[in-house]
């Protein structure tokens, strides 16, 4: 499964994330196997989880470029696990620019879903 990283210049809640979810007409599953939200549209599904510490995905290294990036420490991390349907990259794209319009920070992708990302706005 594909998935978009998204690194927050803010420190999210898993509250922050659930009403995200709910937001977007979606739902969070509390169970300890499970412990994350789904948001689906027609022949689209994003799996959301976190919020996820910075350093447990990323090097050192990394963590330094997306400061100089973001002109502050990566906060938090979301990941947006794509689905198989035809449309989920386009949903996860759209939620991942919510993610930082709401939070500022910047997204971990490769160039095609930056391109998708930069097509939607």
């Amino acid at each position: 499964m594909d998935c978009i990283l998204y690194v927050s210049k803010t420190v999210l809640t898993r509250s922050d994330l659930v009403r995200f979810v709910e937001v977007h007409g979606g739902r969070w599953s509390p169970e300890p196997t499970f412990d994350n939200g789904v948001v689906s549209d027609i022949d689209a599904t994003v799996y959301v989880s976190g919020p996820l510490t910075p350093s447990s995905e990323y090097s050192e290294e990394e963590l330094s470029e997306q400061a100089r990036l973001m002109k502050c420490h990566p906060a938090s991390v979301v990941a947006l696990d794509i689905g198989r349907d035809r449309n989920s990259l386009a949903l996860a794209c759209r939620l991942a620019r919510d993610l930082m319009s709401r939070w500022g920070g910047m997204i971990d992708g490769n160039n095609m879903i930056e391109s998708v990302i930069a097509s939607i706005e």
